[in-house]
């Protein structure tokens, strides 16, 4: 199993960075040739128990990451809840059915269940303070991953973790950047 940690800080609150980086829309906007979709058990917001599929294609061929939500705590209050920040009519990281974390962190357990790729994200974002004059906060997210692809041996492990980072980071720089 290949395992690999994106680290990153963003200027944005908690709860703004938590919406961006939830945002399955935004994922299919930013992931080349990749479509993100849920089947339906979340409704328009991810939450324990939800399920979706990142479904890569070429013309025909097609590989689908099947994945499932075992934790979904939003950032609390202390990081603006939430709710905070834009909701759109798709927003997957929504306030229906997330529960919320004390002290601005968020924490979020997605296990992958598909039959090529397997594997689980642990995803935490935590508020951090700036060492500008104003003590400007912002937010630190930590993505580390598991990743296993049947059919591919132990030994390109840490080929498997190089890439995967390579791509995890852009990707989630991008969301970070964007406004979704």
């Amino acid at each position: 199993m290949a395992r690999f940690t994106v680290r990153l800080d963003t200027p944005v609150p908690p709860a703004e960075a938590w919406r961006r980086v939830w945002n399955l829309d935004a994922h299919t906007r930013f992931i080349p040739l990749t479509t993100l979709r849920e089947d339906g058990t979340g409704g328009t917001s991810l939450q324990a128990g939800s399920r979706f599929v990142a479904r890569t294609a070429l013309g025909p061929l097609h590989v689908d990451d099947v994945m499932e939500v075992r934790r979904f705590d939003a950032p609390g209050a202390d990081g603006g809840g939430p709710a905070a920040g834009r909701r759109g009519s798709n927003d997957s990281a929504g306030a229906a059915g997330s529960s919320s974390t004390a002290g601005g962190e968020g924490r979020a357990v997605v296990v992958k269940t598909g039959r090529l790729i397997g594997g689980q994200i642990d995803a935490t974002v935590s508020p951090i303070t700036g060492s500008g004059d104003g003590g400007e906060a912002g937010s630190r997210l930590e993505w580390t991953q598991d990743l296993t692809l049947r059919g591919v041996p132990a030994l390109a492990d840490p080929l498997v973790a190089a890439v995967g980072r390579l791509a995890y980071g852009t990707v989630l720089r991008r969301l970070l950047r964007s406004e979704n």
